[in-house]
């Protein structure tokens, strides 16, 4: 919230969803006579989501209309959520890639994904399929280096940090470790938009 201003993004608003309410439209007519352009659900689609959807849409229009409306990764991979009707025009932010962009970049990540596809007849469902997968990469290397125990995988990470090469890491770039603070070197920010039942990609950003 404090880089909102930064950005020439005013906020008009911050109120917390309750996940058991039966409707939200007294919360979506309070947006609406706030003015604001866009709405931001920060939550989980499970926790209330479905419901949250359709009262945006039926109070505040669609979400390709004047009022947009965007998710975080709480919202993504969820089947149910793009046979939604009402989910059309939803945009969704999350941490990494999509499978798409790693597929068209080729490298480990696609040709995993291509085996995938072979052998169950479409790619993973969610995004995050090949970060878990990237995960498993990093924990073999750091047993690879350790002395076999829980106390040694663990010190291998933290002492000597891991480094898995671009051309065998499935997310298509290095992926290295730091030792001294646990962080990741590969950090991306990724944004969809639903279109036709599909998460569709729009764009992709590295952060530092």
């Amino acid at each position: 919230m404090e880089a909102a201003p930064k950005n020439a993004v005013q906020i008009l608003g911050n109120e917390a969803w309750d996940p058991k309410a039966t409707n939200y439209v007294a919360l979506f007519q309070k947006i609406q006579a706030s003015g604001a352009d866009c709405v931001f659900m920060a939550g989980i689609y499970d926790a209330g989501g479905a419901q949250l959807l359709k009262d945006k849409v039926s109070v505040l229009g669609p979400n390709n209309g004047k009022v947009k409306a965007m998710a975080p990764d709480g919202f993504t991979g969820f089947p149910e959520l793009l046979k939604q009707p009402q989910a059309e025009g939803l945009y969704l932010s999350f941490a990494g890639l999509s499978i798409d962009e790693l597929l068209s970049k080729g490298g480990a990540g696609g040709k995993l994904v291509d085996s995938y596809k072979q052998k169950f007849g479409a790619a993973p469902s969610s995004n995050y399929a090949l970060y878990g997968v990237a995960a498993t990469q990093a924990i073999l290397e750091a047993i690879k280096n350790s002395d076999g125990t829980r106390k040694g995988v663990n010190d291998t990470v933290f002492t000597k940090g891991i480094t898995i090469p671009a051309d065998q890491s499935v997310i298509g770039k290095e992926l290295k470790i730091d030792a001294a603070s646990g962080d990741v070197n590969a950090k991306d920010i990724t944004v969809e938009v639903i279109k036709a039942g599909k998460e569709t990609f729009v764009k992709a950003q590295s952060v530092s």
